[in-house]
C-alpha cells in the first residue's frame, strides 16, 4: 500500500520513499521496514530531481535534500565509503503504524538534529535502528584480489632486508615454529 499523503502520483519510479519538495519531507512507503541511505535515499533523490511532474515542472526547483562525503580513492584500490546529511531543512517520516525500521549507512542532518520526524496518526509504535559506521570503506569484489596481493607482497625492507616481504615472514615463521619441538 502507499502512503495517501505520499505524490507518489507524481513520481514513477516506484521506490521505497516519496519525495515531497514543497514541504521538504521524504515519506517512507507503508510495508518498508529496511532502508539503504544511498540506494534508497541519495540515489532516489538524485533520481527524483531529475524527473518532472504532471505539469511538466522539473523537481530539481525544490531545495536540494542532501549533500554527501566520501567515495574518495584511497591506497590498496578501495574508496571511502559514503556519509550522507540531509540539508535545507529536509526530514524523513515513516508510515503510520507499529514495526521495525532499519536503516543502514551513515545519515544526519546539517543542523545536528534527528534525520526522522514522527509519524502521522496517534497508534504508532515505530522503532528506528540505524547501522553505521564512523569510517566506512567501500571496496568491489574484483579488488579483493588486489588487496590480498598487495598485503602479502608488502615490502618489509624498513624492518629487515630489503627483499623481505610480509609473506615471506609468515612463511618462515610457519615453518621456523614446526622445528621448536625438535630442538627442546
Amino acid at each position: 500500500m502507499i502512503n495517501p499523503y505520499s505524490y507518489w502520483d507524481n513520481w514513477n519510479f516506484y521506490h521505497k520513499v516519496v519525495f515531497d519538495g514543497p514541504n521538504k519531507l521524504i515519506y517512507i512507503s507503508t510495508g518498508v521496514t529496511e532502508l539503504d541511505v544511498q540506494v534508497d535515499l541519495y540515489s532516489d533523490w538524485k533520481e527524483w530531481t531529475d524527473a518532472t511532474n504532471p505539469d511538466g515542472l522539473i523537481n530539481a526547483r525544490y531545495l536540494p535534500a542532501f549533500r554527501a562525503v566520501g567515495g574518495d580513492p584511497l591506497p590498496g584500490a578501495i574508496s571511502l565509503g559514503g556519509t550522507y546529511f540531509l540539508i535545507n531543512g529536509w526530514r524523513i517520516q515513516p508510515a503510520q503504524g507499529a514495526y521495525r525500521l532499519t536503516v543502514t549507512g551513515n545519515l544526519y542532518t546539517e543542523e545536528g538534529e534527528p534525520p526522522f520526524i514522527p509519524a502521522d496518526g496517534l497508534l504508532n509504535n515505530i522503532l528506528i535502528e540505524s547501522a553505521v559506521g564512523t569510517l566506512v570503506l567501500t571496496t568491489g569484489i574484483g579488488n579483493v584480489q588486489q588487496v590480498q596481493e598487495a598485503v602479502w607482497s608488502a615490502d618489509l625492507g624498513d624492518y629487515e632486508d630489503e627483499d623481505d616481504t610480509a609473506g615471506q615472514d609468515i612463511r618462515d615463521i610457519k615453518r621456523n615454529t614446526g622445528l621448536i619441538p625438535a630442538i627442546l
